[in-house]
């Protein structure tokens, strides 16, 4: 969304929350599935309630499991990792 590095509190989260609904506008009929690791900030009061107001359902995977749901990032973008370190290393 933003190449500007936002921190892990839950205020930035609150930030890019509100970045997601100016940017997607999620609606009742259009509404938004938001996968989350279980990162603290992501739990937060003030986040929950911007999620339900614009239709975004909040889906929490469990402390240190993201990885284990994320094939892409095991498979698909470890060799484009790889193949980057290589390429700028020589």
């Amino acid at each position: 969304m933003s190449t500007e590095r936002m921190d892990n509190s839950a205020e930035g989260f609150h930030k890019w929350l509100k970045m997601l609904v100016d940017r997607v506008n999620p609606s009742e009929k259009d509404t938004v599935l938001l996968i989350t690791d279980g990162h603290s900030s992501h739990i937060d009061l003030n986040v929950i309630t911007i999620a339900k107001e614009h239709q975004i359902h909040m889906l929490s995977l469990p402390s240190h499991t993201s990885h284990k749901f994320q094939p892409l990032d095991r498979v698909v973008m470890k060799s484009v990792k790889t193949h980057e370190k290589h390429v700028h290393s020589g």
